[in-house]
This record gives structure tokens, sequence and C-alpha cells, in this order.
């Protein structure tokens, strides 16, 4: 409980090498394998010569199905809006392929547990091989496109572009919430001007469930998720407390709790 955490668990944060020394041998390979394998990988050379396709429909069905191929859960596309970039970042490309891979629901529900943390660790790894391999395929179709790691080293926000595809929903835990796997699941995103087919948006940008649930609010051990919803520069949501989760989980594994008890994927109609 709060009342009795340390100040700094909750408010403070690990420097890189406690936390590594807490994360299992495993996490930390994930974690070196990210830096140095995938760092630098996000454009490349496009290939001169570029594929025709009869449509735009036909390149995006070309896109997902190499999004599958590639291992990736869920795709969505939208158009690029420099609205979801970070400060003084610029967005490349036209469209937004926003990706999905899903976390092993077994390991999630181990949670908090070294089990459980390297699973968020193995699909970071994993998602951000495939998002940098997707890129590379329409790139060697003759489009340009840049791969945004699941982790954040990129340019632009995963959640706004991840509801304007359709491909998920804004959860009370935070996150983006999908009906197949609810937040069992992290989010890359590919930027291209391969000219694609938009996907149609969700009815609502948030999961409607939560107003209703509180199995997550109840369940997190330092209160970081709101009860109340919050309307920020006109978006209604549910405010999480950043600095206390992450400062928690970094002592606990990961933490993950949110996770194991959320209904949404078996409640949503899937």
């Amino acid at each position: 409980m709060i009342e009795r955490a340390e100040k700094r668990d909750i408010f403070g944060a690990l420097t890189e090498r406690e936390r590594r020394a807490k994360s299992n041998t495993q996490t930390n390979i994930y974690r070196d394998c990210i830096a140095q394998e995938q760092r630098g990988r996000a454009d490349g050379e496009t290939n001169a010569v570029r594929f025709n396709a009869t449509s735009a429909a036909a390149f995006s069905h070309m896109v997902k199905d190499k999004a599958r191929e590639l291992g990736i859960s869920a795709a969505g596309i939208t158009v690029v809006t420099q609205d979801y970039a970070y400060r003084e970042q610029s967005i490349p490309g036209k469209y937004a392929i926003s990706v999905a891979m899903k976390m092993d629901v077994h390991k999630v529900n181990l949670a908090p547990s070294r089990e459980a943390e390297e699973e968020y660790w193995r699909v970071y790894y994993e998602l951000g091989e495939a998002n940098i391999k997707l890129a590379e395929f329409i790139r060697s179709l003759g489009y340009p496109a840049f791969a945004h790691h699941p982790l954040g080293m990129g340019r632009l926000l995963m959640i706004p572009f991840a509801i304007a595809s359709g491909l998920a929903r804004l959860g009370r835990l935070g996150v983006a919430m999908t009906p197949e796997f609810g937040p069992r699941i992290r989010l890359a995103c590919v930027t291209t001007d391969l000219p694609l087919a938009i996907d149609k948006p969700p009815d609502s940008h948030r999961a409607e469930y939560c107003d209703r649930c509180l199995a997550c609010y109840r369940a997190c051990p330092v209160q970081a998720i709101a009860r109340e919803l919050t309307n920020e520069r006109g978006i209604e949501r549910y405010v999480l407390d950043w600095q206390r989760c992450r400062s928690h989980s970094n002592y606990h594994n990961g933490c993950g709790i949110c996770l194991k008890v959320c209904p949404y994927d078996r409640v949503s109609g899937k």
C-alpha cells in the first residue's frame, strides 16, 4: 500500500544499473539485443523500381498479409497526422500502419514475476524485429517506410494511431486494448508513402466497458489507476499516474497486475 511504501518506491526512479541488476538474465538479453540489433534500422534504402498494385486496397492486403507472416497479431491503417508526433519531432510518410503483437496470457497471468517480465521484453524484441522487417518489405516495393519501435525510440505516440486505425481503444489502465487480446499487447507503427486503404476508426476512442469495470483500479497496489474520467484537451480518458506506476514496476518485475486482472478480451464480444 502507498502508506507503507518508501518515498523512492513511489516517486523515485531506478538507475539503469539498478534496473538491470533486478532483472533476470533473459530480460537483459532481450534489452541488449534491442539496443545492439534494432537501433539504427528504422529507415533504409528504398528500391528504385516501384511495384504497381491495382489499388490502395490491394496494397493494404499485401501489407497485412506480410504482417501476419512476420508474427504480428493485428494491424490497422490510418493517415499520418503530426498531432501525434513527439514534441519537436515530425512523422515521415502519409499513412500509418499500426501493429500489435500479443503476449502469452499464461505468462502474463503470473505477474508480478520474472516470467511475466521476460514475456514483456520478449514481445518488445520480437515486435520490434517484425516491425523493422515490415518497413523493409514496403521499401522493397519502391516506397519509403519508417519503423517506429515499440519501445518508443521513434517519433510518434503509438496509442492515438492504434485508435485512429481501428486497431484498439483506450482502457482505464492507460494502455491500448483490443477485443481479441485486451491490454495484453505491445504496439508499434510503420509510416510510409505507400498508398493504402484506410480502416474505419472505432465509434468511441475509449473502451467503454471500463466505465463499468473497476478490476484494475481495485487491484493496483499503488493506486496509480483513476476511478473517474478526466477531460484533457477535449478528450475524455482515465489518466494513469505514470510516476507511481513506473516506479513501482521498476521494483516488482514490471508489475503487470492490471494486465492480469483485466477481463476485456473475455467480455468484448470476440
